[in-house]
Order: C-alpha cells, then sequence, then structure tokens
C-alpha cells in the first residue's frame, strides 16, 4: 500500500500533483522557476485554486520559460496585474 499525504487525497487534481510533480527532483530552469512560481501563487491561495488555474497561469506567463518572462517589459507586467484567471 503507497502511503500519501493527507493533504492529498482531498480530491483528484491534489493527489494527481502529489503523485506526479510535487516532490519530485527536476533538474531544468523552467521546471524549477515553474515549481517556484506554482509556490508562490499557493502562499496565501489555497494549493488546489492554483493548480485548477495553471493551465491559465501557464498560458499568461508564457509556459514560465525563465527567459521569455525575465523579458517582460513594463507594459507585459501591468497587463498581468490586471488580468483574471477565469480559465
Amino acid at each position: 500500500m503507497k502511503l500519501k499525504c493527507t493533504w492529498s487525497t482531498k480530491n483528484a487534481i491534489l493527489e494527481n500533483y502529489h503523485d506526479k510533480i510535487w516532490g519530485k527532483p527536476c533538474f531544468s530552469d523552467q521546471e524549477l522557476f515553474k515549481c517556484l512560481a506554482i509556490q508562490i501563487f499557493q502562499s496565501g491561495l489555497d494549493l488546489r485554486t492554483v493548480l485548477t488555474k495553471l493551465e491559465a497561469l501557464n498560458e499568461m506567463f508564457d509556459e514560465f520559460k525563465v527567459q521569455t518572462v525575465a523579458g517582460y517589459d513594463q507594459s507585459k507586467l501591468e497587463a498581468l496585474m490586471g488580468m483574471s484567471i477565469n480559465h
């Protein structure tokens, strides 16, 4: 029997994240940046909420490509701050 963290058994989204992403080593800059971004978004929000909106976040942040995000200009940053995530 595989033991799971109790937080991951509340719904399928959390269980999938727990089993396939959380706690797994990642080695590319893009993977690390995305993991860090998820944790930052999760500060003050429920993790399930962030994971539910992950597809929209991927789109908004250009699949979390580090060089692309690092090159955002003021206009893009302002646009991101004014967006709502209704996906």
